[in-house]
């Protein structure tokens, strides 16, 4: 994966990947944030490791560019390495607020 110091300058003029390909750039200022970039859109995502090296690595789709930007994408993977860092996973908690809020807007709809 290249490490880049990603602006907004320097994803306007990364390289579209052929189609079914994608390409994950590093950010080098932010530990755990990519761009992930297909042939038709570039999302933001944020990996992380839990339990260490020999741990499970984990990715979190944090959303699409340019409607999240870089500053607040770098916001968002500084907010869930904070998670990280307390021994919190953050795609658990994610994952686990869907299960229990999908049965509750299926309750309020009847």
């Amino acid at each position: 994966m290249p490490t880049l110091h990603l602006t907004p300058a320097t994803i306007r003029d990364l390289p579209w990947p052929a189609a079914g390909e994608r390409v994950d750039y590093v950010d080098e200022g932010t530990r755990g944030l990519m761009l992930r970039v297909s042939a038709t859109r570039k999302t933001w995502a944020y990996s992380y490791m839990l339990g260490g090296k020999a741990g499970v690595r984990r990715k979190i789709t944090l959303g699409d560019y340019p409607e999240l930007s870089v500053a607040d994408a770098r916001k968002r993977a500084a907010s869930l390495r904070n998670e990280v860092i307390n021994k919190t996973d953050p795609a658990a908690a994610i994952q686990a607020k869907a299960v229990f809020t999908e049965p509750l807007a299926g309750a309020w709809g009847r």
